[in-house]
C-alpha cells in the first residue's frame, strides 16, 4: 500500500501553488482539474521520488504539460487505454512507393 508522507504533501501543495501561478489560475481552480484526472496521485504523490529532484520550473512544466494533454484527450473523448499509445506510434500506410511513385 502507497503511503502518503508530509514531504509528498508538501511537495504537491508547492508543486500546484508554483504552477497554477505559472498558468494564472488559483490554487483550488488547478487542484480540482488535476483531481479530475487522477493526476494529484499518480503525478504529484506517486512520481515524487522523480519530481522532487527537478528544479521548481521543471516540475511546474510537467505539471503542466501532463494536465494540457489530460485535457486535450478529454476533449477528443479518449478513453485511459489509448493514452500514450495511438499519438505515439507511427502510421500505417497501404503498401510502399517506390521511386516515381510506382508500387
Amino acid at each position: 500500500m502507497n503511503t502518503i508522507n508530509i514531504r509528498q504533501t508538501q511537495f504537491a501543495t508547492l508543486a500546484i501553488g508554483a504552477t497554477a501561478r505559472h498558468m494564472g489560475i488559483s490554487p483550488t481552480e488547478l487542484h480540482n482539474r488535476l483531481k479530475r484526472h487522477g493526476l494529484v496521485r499518480r503525478l504529484l504523490l506517486d512520481c515524487y521520488d522523480t519530481l522532487h529532484a527537478e528544479s521548481i520550473d521543471g516540475v511546474v512544466w510537467n505539471v503542466e504539460q501532463a494536465l494540457k494533454n489530460w485535457e486535450l484527450r478529454e476533449q477528443r473523448g479518449q478513453s485511459d487505454a489509448c493514452i500514450g499509445y495511438a499519438e505515439s506510434r507511427p502510421k500505417k500506410t497501404e503498401g510502399h512507393e517506390k521511386e516515381g511513385g510506382q508500387r
